[in-house]
């Protein structure tokens, strides 16, 4: 269902530690972004209210593969009718590919000006990698990383990387362009 054997192992015991906080009184569910429905501003799973909501940590890749459904919760988070402990913050500390999601248009409408003006000062432009991006030509504005890493780690700085390397480091991401983003 989630794209791995090990996605479905992970979830195997989310859902049981969902079963171990019902038995103590807690009403719990696990589930996927893509079982909610938002209506109203309020946040459902199966016609029920969902009023907390939290997202673990070492299901991050959930969020990765389904970003679309992932984004019913912001009306909800924004109108104050659910709280989310671990939301989506967390995720986007991690994976790169979805600060592309803050510079798009359909995450700014539900910003305000001083949110926007954060993101803007803290998260460089950046568009998921694309063989065809004009940016790619202008070697010396241009940074390509790994959607998951740190550390610089197979980061290509366009303006420290003489034309064949680049050339190089372009062919190297051509192979695996859902693994790297492209950064201003």
């Amino acid at each position: 269902v989630y794209g791995s054997n090990d996605l479905k192992r992970k979830f195997f015991w989310l859902k049981r530690l969902a079963k171990k906080i019902t038995k103590i009184g807690i009403p719990t569910r696990a589930f996927h972004f893509s079982e909610l429905k938002e209506k109203n501003n309020k946040l459902f799973y199966k016609n029920r209210r969902i009023a907390l909501l939290f997202h673990a940590p070492f299901l991050r890749e959930l969020w990765e593969y389904d970003p679309v459904s992932s984004i019913r919760i912001i009306d909800p988070l924004k109108k104050g009718n659910l709280f989310m402990f671990n939301g989506p913050g967390a995720v986007i500390g991690s994976k790169k590919n979805l600060f592309a999601l803050w510079h798009g248009k359909f995450f700014q409408e539900y910003l305000n000006k001083n949110e926007l003006n954060v993101i803007q000062a803290s998260i460089p432009k950046t568009f998921i990698f694309s063989k065809n991006n004009p940016m790619l030509a202008n070697k010396d504005k241009c940074v390509i990383k790994p959607i998951v890493g740190y550390g610089g780690i197979s980061v290509f700085v366009g303006r420290s990387l003489t034309k064949k390397a680049w050339d190089k480091a372009i062919n190297k991401c051509k192979k695996e362009p859902n693994k790297f983003i492209i950064q201003e």
